[in-house]
């Protein structure tokens, strides 16, 4: 499990290593890139919140108010999940 952890880490330095080079490359020399990257992150990690809150609001409906049943719930949303990637990987193909 502490494996995990310093995977994420790592990831996430170079993920935003790449953001930081975008940023930079879209900014004049004179201007700070602390500031811009700051607003970025702050924005990006605030959307995530906003969307696990909605997903989990709309899973405890689902599942406590609607009593749908949790197995038959999962069931369907792995294979439309499965069903979307297929399609995507399907349209990348070249033909």
């Amino acid at each position: 499990m502490k494996m995990n952890y310093y995977l994420a880490l790592i990831f996430g330095l170079i993920h935003g290593m790449g953001f930081a080079n975008t940023a930079r490359v879209m900014l004049s020399k004179e201007q700070s890139i602390f500031l811009p990257l700051f607003g970025f992150n702050i924005g990006l990690e605030l959307g995530q919140i906003a969307i696990v809150l909605v997903i989990m609001i709309f899973l405890f409906l689902l599942l406590n108010v609607l009593k749908v049943n949790r197995k038959d719930w999962i069931l369907f949303a792995s294979s439309s999940v499965f069903a979307l990637a297929f399609k995507m990987t399907l349209e990348r193909i070249p033909f």
